[in-house]
């Protein structure tokens, strides 16, 4: 059972209901052809990018949606590129965190089930990646700012970026021009191999001026999760999971990241108790 409560991180997730046409990836462009990326919204706020990946689910970072009630109706899911516009809405009937995710920060990744779905699934790749891929051009799609200073409507947008390391559990890259910021958590890392598009990995973290470098999950790192049951391994003891009292989503953010280097707005100061 996952209960309301103020996010344990607030990473890069786009954190308050904004209003114009300037908040999307940094020194992008807009992306009309990529409608497997959509946004989510917890009433009239929008929280973050996330990412349909057929079987009516999508996919994005755990942070995004720790602490919330999963099935609560104020949580959906909106397509098309304008996400204050939307195409179409839908129900969040519920959304599965990794089990690990609490106490392990590198499982930023949780799926979200989809009453409705509009339009094609971008296939996820499953084969392990590696040095191979250095220098390839990463996508980066989703819906956050063009830069730590904009506030605005949360608008679909994509970048390339070339591809400096591929760790154990992350996709890095150093381009002080493109890149992410806060609403692209949850968004795609798309990569052609010849083969058509595919999501190689999630958005997950970024420079805290949204100006040098970022990260995504990789998701073949965790492809048992993805291929099996979500819930495995799970020790189930959210009931011990020291939270504050219920806030409703966060309302503002400025700088965010993860894996501590110096993005993390609220690092992991609550723990579950062993």
């Amino acid at each position: 059972m996952h209960r309301r409560a103020l996010p344990l991180i607030a990473l890069l997730a786009g954190c308050a209901p904004l209003s114009s046409d300037q908040l999307a990836i940094v020194g992008g462009d807009p992306s009309p052809d990529q409608p497997a990326v959509l946004s989510l919204f917890w009433n009239d706020a929008f929280l973050c990018s996330a990412v349909h990946i057929g079987g009516g689910r999508a996919v994005t970072a755990a942070h995004c949606l720790y602490g919330y009630i999963a099935g609560d109706p104020a949580l959906t899911a909106h397509w098309g590129p304008d996400a204050e516009g939307p195409d179409a809405l839908s129900a969040v009937p519920d959304f599965t965190l990794h089990p690990d995710f609490t106490t392990d920060v590198s499982a930023d990744l949780a799926f979200v089930e989809l009453a409705e779905t509009e339009g094609p699934p971008v296939a996820w790749n499953a084969a392990p990646i590696g040095e191979e891929l250095l220098g390839e051009e990463l996508l980066l799609v989703g819906f956050g700012r063009t830069s730590a200073d904009d506030l605005g409507g949360a608008v679909r947008r994509q970048t390339t970026v070339e591809i400096g390391e591929v760790a154990e559990l992350r996709i890095r890259w150093t381009d002080p021009a493109h890149g992410i910021c806060d609403g692209d958590s949850g968004g795609a890392a798309l990569l052609d191999r010849g083969l058509g598009v595919e999501l190689v990995g999630l958005l997950v973290e970024g420079a805290p001026g949204c100006d040098d470098w970022g990260a995504a999950l990789r998701l073949d790192a965790y492809r048992d999760f993805l291929d099996g049951d979500p819930v495995l391994g799970d020790d189930d003891d959210d009931a011990t999971l020291d939270l504050p009292g219920p806030t409703g989503p966060v309302q503002s953010c400025s700088t965010a990241g993860g894996g501590g280097s110096g993005l993390w707005l609220l690092a992991l100061a609550r723990r579950r108790r062993r």
